[in-house]
């Protein structure tokens, strides 16, 4: 289990809330740059920190950070766009939704579209509130968050901010993940991690074959935009949970399905993972 993305099977579960349109049923594709990346928009960063999921422990907890950290990019985008403060050190707890949230386990893994039905319903606080120690706990009011003062005098705490989303819902396909990421920010994505993707180091577009509709998936990242490389063509930009040390500073990037322009022969859905097939979104709100 390379990430823990595991697809949750509860009959009760809401896997959307829409109460108005979404950008890629308003505008077209031709909308857009050639090249879009938050974390360097006219020069400036929106993205929250790149995490390790296997720390201090192994933990299938990608379903939770990859879209933890699309909620937190959101909510830094968002409220830029109120104050114009711009805090990418903004995070969620990942550790009060393994312990309280109710959408997957540091054992059996998780989903992302559970996660945002809990922060519409219940919301989740900040990373202080209940820092990552990779375990699975029970949701005791301590774990919901909770401080200590002094060796042995540790308690919860009763006053503090729980962040929520509004809309949420999925998403699959280059158009809708495009329109998606431009107008309202990341947004999480299911792929299949891989033996070669764990050793990745950087340096270039990762590509990896696997036909597209033979490929599962089992680990849950970010997408954050996309850009253009002279080989490959077209690339998604995508945030991992593995480290700053793995890949490029905790981040990949992967072909879109119209990558690989001057060979008919290569669909660039059978190159990226299937990273297009299984999405979801979600708007914080802000205030």
């Amino acid at each position: 289990m390379y990430g823990g993305y595991k697809k949750s099977e509860d009959p009760d579960l809401v896997r959307e809330v829409k109460t108005h349109k979404r950008p890629w049923e308003q505008y077209q594709e031709t909308d857009y740059p050639s090249e879009w990346d938050w974390r360097n928009i006219s020069g400036q960063s929106y993205v929250s920190v790149a995490r390790n999921q296997h720390i201090p422990q192994y933990c299938g907890s990608c379903w939770a950070m990859g879209s933890t950290s699309a909620v937190a990019d959101r909510y830094i985008i968002g409220r830029s766009n109120k104050t114009g403060v711009v805090d990418t050190g903004f995070i969620l707890s990942v550790q009060n939704l393994i312990d309280c949230g109710g959408a997957g386990s540091c054992a059996q893994g998780g989903e992302d579209i559970p996660v945002y039905s809990y922060m519409h319903k219940h919301g989740i606080p900040h990373e202080t509130c209940n820092n990552y120690q990779a375990l699975d706990q029970e949701c005791t009011d301590f774990n919901q968050c909770g401080t200590c003062w002094g060796f042995g005098n540790c308690y919860p705490e009763t006053n503090y901010t729980l962040y929520k989303v509004s809309d949420y819902g999925q998403i699959s396909g280059r158009d809708q993940m495009m329109s998606e990421v431009y107008h309202k920010g990341p947004i999480s994505c299911c792929i299949k991690a891989t033996d070669t993707l764990e050793h990745f180091d950087g340096g270039y577009v990762y590509t990896e074959y696997s036909p597209y509709w033979r490929t599962f998936c089992n680990h849950v990242i970010s997408v954050a935009g996309w850009g253009m490389d002279p080989t490959v063509g077209e690339y998604w930009v995508v945030r991992n949970s593995w480290g700053t040390y793995w890949g490029e500073k905790g981040w990949f990037r992967l072909p879109t399905s119209k990558a690989f322009p001057n060979d008919p022969s290569k669909s660039g859905n059978d190159y990226n993972l299937a990273v297009e097939r299984s999405c979801g979104w979600a708007d914080p709100i802000v205030d």
